[in-house]
Order: structure tokens, then C-alpha cells, then sequence
């Protein structure tokens, strides 16, 4: 090693310098069991940084496909017990994973809106939402009434879909406001001849405007 002088800075080598060779099997590359656990963190992390106040994570106008909520599925995340509020608005999301109403289970506000959204989960009343916007996606209105919405929902927004009559919501006693506007209604009454009103009682506040 070259001593301290002029044009050298001291500095410490250890004992097993220099590096030994096993003929190539000093192998860098990481398991795959420290790939996950690297894999995991960064999610964590991702996660964690998203956060912009208690209990709200916003992933809006990031052009995603995918929301990267995989840590949430433990059901000890401190996260996840925290979150009320997903903000997802301006992505690329063809549909909202199955997956995400076990992972959300204290979840009340999700904005969907500005996406690419052509299908819903089945089981959307195992959340006790009370905001769901769904604007600006591509939604028809055979999607929206095969869905089983939550029955605590006091607002919800379905303007700028395919909408081409006004969806059988089901029960919804809690609903304030329902948006409908910039579709391809032009009939009050639901495609099947139902009565789609009896479902929503508390109902203030409709918009079928284009």
C-alpha cells in the first residue's frame, strides 16, 4: 500500500486486501430472497412517501397502470389502518384489483377518476365508502349495475362515461348526491324499467346535464 505524502491521502485498507478470487465464484448478484426483501422496501417506501396527510396516499397524474398497494396486504401495516383516503386520479388503471377491498378495509373516500376504467370489482360493498368518484373513464352503464354498490355512499360521480341509460344503483339510502352528466342518457328511466329512485331516498342532488 503506498504510504501518507505528497500527491497521497491516508486512508484505512483492510486486513484482507487485496479482494481474494475463487475463480468467478465471487458471485454479486443477490438472491432472490434479498431481491424480494429490496423489492418490498422500495414498496414500502413508495408507499410511505405518497402519504400527504393522515390518512390519505395520493398516486394522482402519475400515468400508472398499476398502484403500487402490495404492501397493504398485511394486515398489521400501520398504513393500512391509518388509510381513509386513496387518491388515484390521472392514471392509467383499466380497473380496480379485487384485491384492494381486503387491502382497504377502513378505506371511505377513493378517487378514480381521469383513467381507463371499463370494469369494477363485484364485491365494492365490503367498503364503507362514503365518496367514490369514478368521472372520466369508460363505464357503461350494464358495468355500473352489475356491481353491488356500498350502501353508505352519500356521493357519487359517474359523469364523463359511457353511460347510456341511468344504472340500477340498488339500495343506496345514504345518497346525496349522484353525478350522471356528459354521458349518453337521455331517458330518467333505468333500461330495465325499474324504478331506479326507490333505491335512493335521501337523493338532493342529480346532474344528467351534457
Amino acid at each position: 500500500r503506498p504510504p501518507p505524502g505528497d500527491g497521497y491521502l491516508p486512508y484505512e485498507v483492510s486486513d484482507d486486501w487485496p479482494p481474494s478470487r475463487d475463480n468467478g465464484s465471487n458471485d454479486t448478484t443477490k438472491s432472490p430472497d434479498i431481491n424480494a426483501k429490496v423489492e418490498a422496501t422500495v414498496k414500502d417506501n413508495v408507499l410511505a412517501s405518497s402519504m400527504v396527510g393522515n390518512g390519505i396516499i395520493t398516486f394522482d397524474n402519475k400515468g400508472l397502470s398499476e398502484i403500487p398497494l402490495e404492501p397493504l396486504k398485511d394486515a398489521n401495516s400501520s398504513i393500512r389502518n391509518q388509510l381513509r383516503t386513496l387518491k388515484v386520479n390521472g392514471n392509467k388503471l383499466r380497473s380496480i384489483p379485487d384485491e384492494w377491498t381486503s387491502w382497504l378495509p377502513r378505506l371511505t373516500t377513493l378517487e378514480v377518476s381521469k383513467n381507463q376504467l371499463n370494469n369494477l370489482p363485484q364485491d365494492i360493498s365490503q367498503w364503507h365508502l362514503s365518496t367514490f368518484l369514478l368521472n372520466n373513464n369508460k363505464l357503461t352503464s350494464t358495468v355500473v349495475s352489475s356491481v353491488n354498490l356500498c350502501c353508505t355512499l352519500t356521493h357519487l360521480d359517474l359523469s364523463a362515461n359511457k353511460l347510456d341509460s341511468i344504472p340500477a344503483l340498488g339500495k343506496l339510502p345514504n345518497l346525496h348526491t349522484l353525478n350522471l352528466s356528459n354521458n349518453m342518457i337521455s331517458s330518467v328511466s333505468s333500461k330495465d324499467g325499474r324504478r331506479w329512485e326507490q333505491g335512493v331516498p335521501t337523493l338532493a342532488n342529480l346532474d344528467l346535464s351534457n
